[in-house]
């Protein structure tokens, strides 16, 4: 269960966004990791705001927010599974 949470946070780079031109690109393809990411040590989400407040460009500010949206949304998917591997845990020991 958590496996799949993980690999799930390197997918989030795969997603795809319109540009303003109307292209769709990948959050990865444009360097949106760099910006933020899931640092397992701390199991949460890891954001350079330093880095993000000088981007001038529409379309990478969008990669960066829709990507941190993502990320954040796995992070929570992470939570919950570890809560509920805790559960699990204590119940065995009640056993």
């Amino acid at each position: 269960m958590l496996a799949n949470r993980k690999a799930q946070l390197d997918q989030a780079k795969s997603k795809t966004f319109k540009t303003s031109s109307g292209a769709w690109k990948t959050y990865g393809s444009m360097g949106v990791d760099q910006y933020a990411w899931y640092d397992e040590k701390t199991q949460s989400v890891h954001i350079e705001w330093d880095k993000i407040e000088q981007v001038r460009n529409e379309d990478l500010g969008a990669a960066i927010e829709g990507y941190v949206e993502e990320l954040r949304n796995r992070e929570d998917q992470i939570d919950s599974a570890i809560d509920a591997i805790h559960d699990i845990e204590d119940k065995i020991e009640e056993l």
